[in-house]
């Protein structure tokens, strides 16, 4: 198990025990979604499934789209999921282990699923909650980015391997020493710049176009072949059977160079 990075104890440490989005609503968070997906003016005709993309709408939202349009028959190219809010009743281990203390919180992913769910809702209806799917079947490549220290891990590892369960293509890489949110912190981490990078290069492969600097990146089928069988319990979760720092298919330390590698498809994190 890697050490939590030092910078990022120090920004967990500036933030208020118990915080919440303050004054945050369901209409701030729509209005803010929106804007992003540019939702003011009329969508554009969606010609193929290369048209789509979803820039930061969430790894939930994302997920629950391209299973959809698979079962269309238009589905995405590719799908990327960043530490993806896949499990609505926020059950897993890792939500046990890390739920407080690392600054995303298990309080918070209840609070913010119910700004948008209606009272009663069934949490565990895969269209709130991808994670129970029973039918994965047929998704086009997938890359799921989990973090060490993020309450979400287990989520985006129980589902990548749920896919592979069912012979799909799912590459799964946990970033060692982060906690959720790191994708953005450039700033702050060298791994943020990292998996972007990284992110970048294996949607290269997926495509077939040339990574940064004219290279073609090189094939993960050797990473997605990795694979560990995440049995169901009586109740169809995913069980976890792992402390927390266990590998994942591929674990990627901060500072590491990392050389693995994809039209557009859907993009998604929480």
């Amino acid at each position: 198990m890697a050490k939590l990075d030092p910078r990022l104890r120090q920004l967990i440490a500036q933030e208020k025990p118990g915080a919440r989005p303050g004054g945050l609503t369901a209409a701030d968070v729509r209005a803010a979604d929106a804007a992003v997906l540019s939702l003011q003016r009329p969508a554009p005709p969606l010609h193929s499934a290369r048209d789509l993309t979803i820039p930061g709408s969430g790894g939930n939202l994302a997920a629950v789209t391209t299973r959809d349009l698979t079962r269309q028959g238009t589905s995405p190219a590719f799908q990327v999921l960043i530490y993806p809010m896949l499990d609505a009743t926020a059950s897993s281990a890792s939500y046990r282990e890390l739920g407080v203390g690392y600054g995303f919180t298990k309080e918070k992913s209840l609070w913010y699923f119910g700004q948008y769910l209606p009272d009663g809702s069934d949490r565990r209806d895969p269209r709130i909650s991808p994670l129970l799917e029973h039918d994965l079947t047929g998704l086009p490549p997938t890359l799921v980015i989990t973090a060490e220290y993020d309450p979400l891990r287990d989520d985006g590892e129980h589902y990548a391997r749920a896919i592979r369960n069912v012979g799909g293509p799912a590459d799964l890489r946990r970033y060692d020493g982060m906690i959720h949110g790191f994708f953005q912190m450039t700033g702050h981490v060298n791994a943020a710049s990292q998996v972007q990078a990284d992110i970048a290069a294996w949607i290269s492969e997926q495509t077939g176009t040339p990574a940064s600097g004219g290279r073609r990146a090189p094939s993960t089928s050797a990473a997605a072949a990795r694979t560990e069988a995440a049995p169901l319990d009586e109740d169809d979760h995913q069980v976890d059977d792992h402390p927390v720092g266990r590998d994942a298919d591929e674990r990627v330390s901060p500072g590491r160079e990392s050389n693995d590698g994809g039209s557009l498809g859907a993009l998604g994190y929480s």
